[in-house]
């Protein structure tokens, strides 16, 4: 499932991205506005002070993620081992009809070609609607895991007062130059891990 960490890297990134924008918007308006700011994040002036979270690291170790993912992953394959065994099951009853040979009336044939065809589509059929379901299950994931780590890191940053959290990613272009010391990855994962613990099931 690299496309589903992938996914959770460019969603946060374009939080990240959106934040910034807001930041900035926000402090520009403050430029040109004579009336004292309103005592938000945003607008209240304070030295900047940046922090980045290792995206590789939280996909690989936020472990309410990695539970969620591998059921997804556990259920996609018993879908798709079924749908491989009425499959083969079907492949079967071909080969054994084909061994009737001469013995194949045309009508038999032309019956057994209209079965055979019909039971093809359905299978391709349930195959369509496995994966449309599997995309939409993924999404949910996304979704929620989203939501969970927006709200601890809002939880999170309310002591250590941080006016932008970036995230990293290797090969990503988003973020040039890192030193290590501003690296929050840790604190963030045990925080994640302790806050949003896996269902005892």
């Amino acid at each position: 499932m690299k496309n589903l960490s992938l996914i959770l890297i460019v969603v946060l990134f374009v939080l990240v991205g959106v934040l910034f924008y807001f930041h900035f918007k926000a402090s520009g308006a403050n430029a040109s506005i004579s009336v004292e700011p309103t005592k938000t994040d945003s607008l209240v002036l304070h030295p900047l002070k940046v922090a980045y979270v290792d995206l590789d690291s939280i996909t690989e170790k936020f472990v309410y993620f990695k539970n969620k993912q591998t059921a997804s992953e556990r259920n996609e394959e018993q879908v798709d081992q079924e749908l491989n065994s009425a499959y083969e099951n079907l492949q079967r009853q071909r080969e054994q009809f084909v061994q009737k040979g001469a013995t194949i009336t045309q009508t038999e044939a032309d019956n057994f070609q209209k079965e055979y065809a019909a039971r093809m589509q359905d299978l391709q059929k349930q195959k369509e609607n496995a994966q449309q379901a599997q995309l939409a299950e993924n999404q949910k994931i996304m979704e929620d895991v989203q939501g969970k780590i927006s709200t601890y890191m809002a939880e999170y940053n309310k002591a250590k007062k941080y006016s932008f959290i970036f995230g990293y990613s290797k090969g990503s272009l988003a973020l040039f130059y890192k030193d290590s010391a501003y690296n929050v990855t840790n604190e963030v994962l045990e925080g994640l891990n302790a806050t949003f613990k896996p269902d005892a099931k």
